[in-house]
C-alpha cells in the first residue's frame, strides 16, 4: 500500500472539528473527521491579550485499488440517518458504467469528502416539505500514453434554495481564526479534494445550489457487468 504524507496547517481559535459537533473540546490529540483519523498538536500562546491556538493537522493519504460503486454505497449509508431524520430524499443518478470501475486512490478520503458535502446539502435543505437532494455522477476517460487511463469524475450534489449560508461557503475556501465548526469541516474536505488533484465549487442559483466536485483517479480495470457468466 502506498502512503503519502501530507501536512495541513490550520490556524484556529478552537479545537473542535466537524459539522454538528456537540461543542465539547477534543478529548485527545487523535480524533476522527468522517472516515479520516487526524493527529493534531495544539500550541496556545497569548497574543495581544487573546488566546490563539495553532492546530497542526497531519493527514496521511493511503492509495489502493477500490471499486467506485462500493465507495458510493458507503457514502449513502453514512448520510441515510440524517436524510431520514430531516425527511429529505436523496435521488441518485449514477450510471452503471461508473459503478463497475476499479480505480486506484484513497477511497476513504473520497468517501469522507462526499459524505461531508452531501450531509451539508441535506442539513441546509428545508425539512418536512417533501424536498430532495440530487446526487449525480458523470465520468470521462483520458488515455495517458499507451498503457494507462485516467478517469475524471464529476460529482454534482444539488439542493433547493436557500442553500448553504454564504458565510459558510466563504469559510470553506478562506480559513480564519473565527471560522465556525461547520466551516472548518468543509475547509478540511475542500483541502482533501485539492490534495487528490481535484476542485470544489458551490454554484448558487435562484431555485437551488450545487456542489461540483471534480477528482481524478487512475483506472485499474472495469468489470463487464453485461458479460455472460
Amino acid at each position: 500500500m502506498l502512503h503519502i504524507d501530507v501536512t495541513i496547517f490550520l490556524l484556529s481559535g478552537m479545537v473542535e472539528v466537524g459539522p454538528w459537533s456537540d461543542g465539547h473540546p477534543l478529548p485527545n490529540p487523535l480524533f476522527s473527521v468522517g472516515a479520516v483519523r487526524i493527529r493534531t498538536t495544539s500550541q496556545c500562546c497569548h497574543v495581544r491579550g487573546k488566546n490563539k491556538c495553532t492546530i497542526i493537522s497531519y493527514m496521511k493519504l493511503s492509495s489502493n485499488e477500490f471499486n467506485i460503486g462500493d465507495a458510493l454505497q458507503v457514502v449513502m449509508k453514512q448520510v441515510m440517518t440524517l436524510s431520514q431524520e430531516r425527511q429529505v430524499e436523496i435521488i441518485c443518478d449514477v450510471p452503471a458504467e461508473v459503478t463497475t470501475m476499479q480505480l486506484y486512490g484513497d477511497n476513504l478520503r473520497l468517501q469522507q469528502v462526499l459524505s461531508d458535502f452531501l450531509s451539508n446539502t441535506i442539513f441546509f435543505t428545508p425539512s418536512f416539505q417533501g424536498l430532495s437532494v440530487t446526487f449525480k455522477v458523470t465520468s470521462r476517460k483520458q488515455s495517458i500514453g499507451t498503457k494507462m487511463q485516467l478517469v475524471h469524475l464529476e460529482f454534482r450534489i444539488s439542493h433547493p434554495a436557500p442553500g448553504i449560508p454564504e458565510s459558510l461557503v466563504q469559510e470553506m475556501f478562506h480559513h480564519s481564526p473565527g471560522t465556525s465548526r461547520e466551516g472548518l469541516g468543509l475547509y478540511i474536505s475542500q483541502k482533501l479534494v485539492k490534495i487528490m488533484s481535484g476542485t470544489v465549487q458551490y454554484l448558487r442559483e435562484a431555485e437551488g445550489s450545487t456542489f461540483i466536485i471534480l477528482v481524478e483517479f487512475p483506472l485499474i480495470d472495469q468489470i463487464d457487468c453485461y458479460k455472460n457468466s
